[in-house]
């Protein structure tokens, strides 16, 4: 599965990185390039922008806060960059106010949007064993079950 990945705090790289493990072609963006370094040793390829990542069927983002993720996805252009019926797969907790407004601005420009808060520490993101909660329309979920199945025990 062809993946944009957004954000690579401690959380995400670890993430991005069970992705390649797993075989998926991923493309990363991060505020700081820096963060992009060692996942593009890995066989990632990396984005000029978080529009150019988001350009994927499936975008994954593990954004650090509400003002981040409106920032990246509403305010600088992922959403736009986004096919119909691409799928968003949000990791990061957020307010329900944002999460509904993401449900709806997603709903807007024909783009699934999945909420999926992972549960566990930045070790156990690396080692592919967080906890995911996600929900979203059912075929989007069946479409990114081996993406969840890489970053996570269940």
């Amino acid at each position: 599965m062809q993946i944009g990945f957004i954000g690579l705090g401690a959380m995400g790289t670890g993430m991005a990185g069970n992705l390649l493990k797993a075989g998926h072609e991923v493309t990363v963006w991060n505020r700081s390039k820096d963060a992009t370094r060692a996942l593009a040793e890995q066989g990632a390829k990396v984005a000029s922008s978080a529009a150019e990542a988001a350009s994927h069927d499936v975008v994954m983002s593990m954004l650090a806060d509400d003002a981040a993720l409106k920032s990246v996805f509403l305010d600088h252009g992922a959403l736009e960059a986004m096919g119909k019926d691409a799928i968003h797969v949000n990791h990061a907790t957020i307010s329900v106010d944002l999460a509904r407004a993401l449900q709806q601005s997603h709903a807007d420009h024909g783009v699934h949007y999945v909420a999926a808060p992972v549960f566990g520490r930045p070790d156990m993101a690396a080692a592919g064993t967080l906890n995911v909660v996600a929900a979203g329309d059912a075929q989007a979920l069946e479409t990114i079950k081996p993406a969840l199945e890489a970053v996570s025990q269940k």
